[in-house]
């Protein structure tokens, strides 16, 4: 499979810049972007263009996953963070996700392309309906 992708986020207000970058440095290289109002947005620059998955070792040896839940400690509270990342395997498939967490609570919620099967199923009341793959 040779999938490839973009990742961004929308932009957001940055508490802790330095902690942030150095969180963020362990698990690959990412452009900031500024809006010019003081807020800030995150694009990873992985080999794929996907948000970076696995492990890797903090400055002090330990062992963590990558986490959006970690990316908001380091933004300004009472914030919507949204991450949304798309790509595709040629025509073969096409995949999709976008996720939003509020800074404060971290409370989130989550779509995906794929949710558009059961979202069709039950709206039209139809059960045949076939993938948008091969």
């Amino acid at each position: 499979m040779s999938w490839e992708g973009k990742a961004r986020s929308n932009y957001v207000r940055i508490r802790d810049m330095d902690g942030l970058n150095a969180y963020l440095g362990n698990f690959c290289d990412f452009d900031i972007h500024s809006d010019g109002k003081g807020r800030h947005c995150l694009v990873p620059l992985t080999e794929q263009g996907d948000w970076p998955v696995g492990m890797c070792f903090d400055n002090e040896g330990v062992e963590e996953d990558f986490a959006f839940e970690r990316i908001v400690e380091f933004l300004d509270p009472d914030q919507i963070f949204i991450i949304m990342e798309a790509g595709h395997d040629k025509a073969r498939i096409i995949t999709g996700f976008a996720k939003a967490m509020h800074t404060t609570s971290k409370d989130s919620v989550q779509v995906s392309l794929s949710d558009i099967y059961d979202l069709a199923s039950e709206h039209f009341k139809a059960k045949d309906i076939s993938p948008a793959e091969y």
